[in-house]
């Protein structure tokens, strides 16, 4: 399948509620909970909705990976990556990141993960 088609039709489905073919934007940020009393697959959209799923979904799909997670910000990513390394991992990073980024590597989190920043490298014809 062309990536224009897989990109198209990715995270397509019809809405059960009014038969749209068009993913709507869900622009709620709670949803309801069961009739009777059991959560739903979504209930806070900080923690996901049915719009985030699916652009996490096409991502997935076009990428071929097995899943995506989308965050809110640059810093909730760079949190969920730096998550991923164990206890007293170090991390090698451009001295002139992104502030919070550098903050958080030696202030916030040096227990967890530590930072060792370095200039890049220059190339032998610059």
């Amino acid at each position: 399948m062309h990536p224009q088609t897989r990109l198209a039709l990715a995270g397509q489905a019809t809405d059960a509620t009014f038969n749209s073919i068009s993913l709507p934007i869900y622009q709620s940020a709670i949803f309801r909970f069961n009739s009777d009393g059991t959560k739903p697959e979504y209930d806070y959209s900080r923690s996901g909705n049915p719009t985030r799923a699916a652009l996490e979904q096409t991502l997935a799909d076009l990428e071929g990976g097995a899943g995506a997670v989308c965050v809110g910000s640059g810093m909730a990513a760079v949190a969920t990556v730096l998550s991923l390394y164990p206890v007293g991992s170090h991390i090698i990073c451009s001295h002139d990141c992104y502030g919070g980024t550098e903050r958080l590597l030696t202030v916030a989190g040096p227990r967890e993960v530590g930072g060792l920043f370095r200039r890049p490298l220059r190339s032998a014809s610059a």
